[in-house]
């Protein structure tokens, strides 16, 4: 673009969404303004805009306007990680949403995925975090549990709510899993053994992903 006022606005645009710590270089800017030029005829891109409430309201104010589609996916990125970012801690089960809104990110940047399928994608996540949000304030787990239980009822598991509440009474009991080895250990089993219960055939990985998440929790 000629216009250096439009080249600003998309640099900030890139700052603003891409994930924290990753230094742009001058080359991937490039190619991502190669990338926006190309589905774009111009950057109507506002700095000040925040979408950070999770219902269906932001949802609509991000699709329901003349931006571009390449433009309304940085925005739904933005979205989802202020969300993740801000409401993670008290709401772990939002922890591996904003995973897969980055895998989906990288996907788009590597241009394996299609605006429009990048678009539908992420849609799809903040339509599943209302769902949660909604389910959370109607359930009777702790955040944790809750959190265990909408992981592996993503995953298809029928017993995820008993697989959860087990797993909900071995937090209680092992307070300080995140800094004792031996607490780690035994909540650890204690995944285990409720996955086993719970007749899920993916005892290994199911374990692994619930205690990445209930780690990005604790820290």
């Amino acid at each position: 673009m000629s216009d250096y006022g439009n080249l600003a606005q998309m640099y900030g645009m890139l700052r603003g969404n891409y994930e924290a710590g990753i230094s742009i270089d001058r080359e991937f800017l490039r190619k991502t303004a190669r990338l926006v030029q190309k589905h774009t005829s111009a950057v109507f891109y506002d700095e000040q805009t925040e979408f950070y409430t999770l219902n269906e309201e932001t949802l609509e104010k991000i699709l329901d306007n003349n931006r571009p589609d390449t433009v309304k996916v940085f925005n739904l990125l933005k979205t989802i990680r202020s969300i993740v970012g801000q409401e993670s801690h008290h709401s772990p089960y939002l922890i591996p949403i904003g995973e897969r809104a980055e895998q989906i990110a990288r996907a788009f940047e590597e241009r394996q995925l299609t605006t429009k399928e990048t678009l539908k994608q992420l849609e799809f996540l903040i339509r599943e975090g209302i769902e949660g949000k909604n389910a959370e304030a109607e359930s009777d787990l702790l955040p944790e549990g809750f959190a265990v239980f909408w992981l592996l009822k993503r995953e298809g598991m029928e017993k995820a709510e008993t697989a959860a509440r087990k797993v909900q009474d071995a937090i209680k009991q092992f307070p300080y899993w995140e800094r004792s080895a031996e607490q780690k250990r035994g909540l650890l089993i204690a995944v285990y053994k409720a996955l086993i219960e719970a007749g899920t055939e993916h005892v290994a990985e199911f374990a692994e992903k619930i205690m990445k998440m209930l780690g990005r929790r604790a820290n």
